[in-house]
């Protein structure tokens, strides 16, 4: 189901809960490396100082809420990553508000291992398509001869037309060229410049370069 080894961060205050679920964790077909933390202060530091594709966290603990740990793994916007709340309590408000936050999974206590493993890996998964479409978001293709870029964003992935630099850029996010001449390029240039009236060349920064008649 997923190919690469994930890191995944178990959160709960009870020790057994987090020595069973790690183990069918690791047993399971999934390729995963789990860490366990038996509070949420805990949990928030080893999130701030390392990296989980996935947080599996209570929702009522001692010390701060699985909200709290929710919170400290969506804020951390770069790394992506994905969410379950674990609770034994069935008030609908919980799971709206953990939705809210940006929880991806919601899942009532006790709660059916496999099934549990099962939607781990569809998170993994869905994790998995995200990050694809976000590199091909990032990435341009240009091609090496005529520098034209395929516009992607105007068509089915790997069909779009291929535009030059202007009309991508236009065409993609509206905005609008304004040519000019860099400093290097003028001075290779001015040669050319030579049958015309010089009170008609523009210098790089677009103003007239005249020269006195003795």
């Amino acid at each position: 189901m997923v190919m690469k080894t994930k890191s995944i961060l178990l959160v709960d205050d009870e020790p057994i809960i987090l020595k069973s679920l790690s183990r069918e964790l690791i047993s399971g077909n999934l390729s995963l490396n789990v860490t366990v933390a038996i509070s949420t202060k805990y949990a928030i530091a080893s999130i701030n100082n390392g990296y989980y594709d996935l947080v599996v966290t209570d929702l009522m603990m001692p010390d701060l809420t699985g909200f709290e740990v929710l919170k400290a793994a969506k804020q951390l916007k770069n790394r992506q990553s994905k969410v379950i709340i674990l609770t034994s309590d069935r008030d609908v408000k919980f799971a709206i508000d953990a939705m809210r936050l940006g929880a991806d999974d919601y899942f009532l206590k006790p709660c059916d291992i496999d099934d549990l493993v099962n939607r781990i890996g569809n998170c993994l998964v869905k994790q998995d398509l995200e990050r694809k479409v976000l590199m091909q978001d990032n990435i341009l293709s240009v091609c090496s001869y005529c520098s034209k870029i395929r516009a992607d964003q105007l068509s089915e992935v790997g069909k779009g037309p291929w535009l030059s630099c202007e009309e991508y850029f236009a065409q993609v996010n509206g905005m609008v060229f304004s040519h000019g001449c860099c400093p290097e390029c003028f001075e290779k240039a001015k040669p050319n410049f030579a049958h015309l009236p010089i009170s008609s060349v523009l210098s790089p920064r677009g103003v007239e370069v005249k020269e006195e008649t003795v």
